[in-house]
């Protein structure tokens, strides 16, 4: 397995962990699902990555942690929400990088 698969497989852990401390099943669900085809060297995973960043309600449209008026410590929302979009950042960068590898 290349450096980069094992790099997207390590965020992905780490994303999983993430969405389920927010219960956030459906995208658990495709996490999981993504990783464990990769794991495989099954490339429709990296596939499967990139098609859940577009469009309408789109992986890259979630937001777990909202800031409003209610929130008692709005720096761990902040925090959350930083290390959610740098997470997926990288996952989409790397699945890229994985599929043009593989043209």
């Amino acid at each position: 397995m290349n450096p980069k698969s094992k790099e997207l497989i390590e965020t992905l852990n780490k994303l999983i962990l993430f969405l389920n401390d927010a219960d956030e099943n459906n995208w658990i669900n495709w996490a999981v699902d993504s990783k464990e085809r990769i794991e495989q060297t099954d490339l429709t995973g990296v596939d499967n990555i990139i098609r859940a960043y577009s469009g309408m309600g789109s992986f890259n449209d979630l937001v777990i942690y909202q800031l409003n008026e209610d929130v008692e410590n709005p720096d761990i929302h902040i925090e959350k929400t930083k290390e959610l979009s740098e997470m997926k950042s990288l996952i989409f960068k790397l699945a890229v990088q994985l599929k043009q590898n593989s043209e």
